[in-house]
């Protein structure tokens, strides 16, 4: 039987460092906890605008998840304006009509730049300002008088 050689082989440093460099590069970072708030601003008792965002553990707001200007038809909460930032912009979702559920997703008046917490404050200031055009708007596609 023919005993084999164990070959060793030497790594340089510089190989060594550059291993080092990859792996912390490459390593997952720790993913931070986060929570969800919800609020509601209540207008009338058949109008209220909900606003939800995705806050770290400082609080700061990380993702506008919907703010939303909801009213009251037939004893039902529907939501005829929403915002949020899901794809990395805020954007607005306008319901077409009581009948027709789809959504028109648009950028057209929506604030563009700035951080996530001037786009969720932006956000409900808009819907505070502006909710009964929306809701005129609504009820005329809805054809309800």
């Amino acid at each position: 039987m023919v005993k084999r050689k164990r070959r060793h082989y030497r790594i340089s440093r510089r190989l060594l460092n550059k291993l080092n460099r990859l792996t912390k590069k490459y390593t997952p970072k720790k993913i931070e906890s986060y929570k969800i708030e919800s609020n509601e601003i209540i207008l009338t008792e058949t109008d209220r605008i909900t606003h939800i965002r995705r806050v770290d553990s400082k609080r700061t707001i990380l993702e506008v998840v919907n703010v939303s200007y909801e009213t009251k038809v037939d004893e039902e909460w529907m939501t005829i304006v929403r915002y949020d930032s899901t794809h990395g912009f805020l954007h607005r979702h306008l319901r077409i009509s009581l009948d027709d559920s789809r959504e028109i997703i648009n950028t057209t008046g929506v604030k563009k730049k700035g951080t996530v917490h001037v786009w969720y404050t932006w956000a409900i200031h808009d819907l505070l300002l502006r909710h009964q055009d929306y809701k005129k708007g609504f009820m005329k596609r809805s054809k309800v008088v």
